[in-house]
Order: structure tokens, then C-alpha cells, then sequence
């Protein structure tokens, strides 16, 4: 009778510590590699149905509740037409700096394909929100190590009309 109290203590103590760890540090149970929630599905198709077709995104990093860079970019179709990178140096200044498709979101896009990316990724802390309109990502947040400070990383999106063709 002792030995088999002795086994349930033995099993419950893990699964309990388990459980408490993962509760502490707020990581999800293991999904399956297309694992993203339904409101992230639900945004872009409402994007697809009602987000307009030519637009101006500026998208600014943030990192540690700082703004590092920022992107402006005009897209006509899904397809880009123009961009613009500008880098916030130390001094307050801003310079130029480069823009690759892999580096930064440059299109609505491409900015829900990062929402997708993190979740994939099983990145926690993950906070979006977006518009009620148009269903486009407005502010993308990560805190990976939400007892730690300083590794806080973000987006915000800011969606204009672009002018008329022609």
C-alpha cells in the first residue's frame, strides 16, 4: 500500500511542477505546425474582401518601447510600387537605411504573414490588433519573457489611400 502512495506521489509532483511552469511562463500546449487562431484566419479574409486595392503602409518597429525604423510603402494590387526605409539613429536623427522583402513587412500582406510566422513559430506573448473595418493588422506585440524587461518587440501599422492612378 505505501509503495503504490509513493508511485502517485512520484507521478503527481512532475505534472504538477509541469503544469505550474507552464501556467508561470504562459506558454500554450504544443500545437501542430499550422497552428494559428481563428481571428487571424477570420482578419485576413475580411481584409481580402474589403481591404482597398491601392494603399499606403507605414509600418514602425519598435523594440523595447523605442521606435528603430520605419517603412513607407505604396502598393497597388498587392504588388508593391514604392518603399521607403528610414532608421532611427541614437541621436535622434533618422537615416536611410535598406529594405529587403525577407527584413520587413512592406505589405498588408506580408505584415499578416508575420502574425502567421509567430504563431507557427510558437512565439509567446503575441498581442495583435486590427482594424474593425478592414480587418488589417493595426499593432503587432511580442513579449516573449513577460517577467523580463526590455525584449519587447512590435509593429504599428498605419494604412492611408494611396492616390489615384494615373
Amino acid at each position: 500500500m505505501r509503495s503504490s502512495v509513493r508511485l502517485r506521489y512520484l507521478i503527481a509532483i512532475p505534472i504538477c511542477l509541469g503544469l505550474t511552469f507552464m501556467v508561470t511562463t504562459r506558454l500554450r500546449w504544443p500545437g501542430t505546425a499550422g497552428d494559428l487562431p481563428v481571428a487571424v484566419t477570420q482578419q485576413e479574409t475580411q481584409w481580402a474582401a474589403k481591404g482597398p486595392s491601392r494603399y499606403i503602409l507605414t509600418v514602425t518597429h519598435t523594440a523595447a518601447g523605442k521606435p528603430t525604423w520605419f517603412t513607407l510603402s505604396q502598393v497597388t494590387r498587392g504588388k508593391l510600387d514604392n518603399v521607403i526605409c528610414r532608421r532611427y539613429e541614437k541621436n535622434d536623427s533618422i537615416s536611410e537605411c535598406g529594405v529587403t522583402d525577407a527584413l520587413f513587412p512592406i505589405t498588408i500582406d506580408q505584415v499578416f504573414e508575420a502574425v502567421k510566422s509567430a504563431y507557427r513559430s510558437k512565439l509567446r506573448g503575441i498581442d495583435v490588433q486590427y482594424d474593425p473595418r478592414t480587418g488589417h493588422p493595426t499593432g503587432i506585440h511580442f513579449d516573449p519573457v513577460s517577467e523580463k524587461t526590455g525584449d519587447e518587440w512590435g509593429y504599428e501599422i498605419e494604412l492611408s489611400p494611396a492616390p489615384p492612378e494615373g
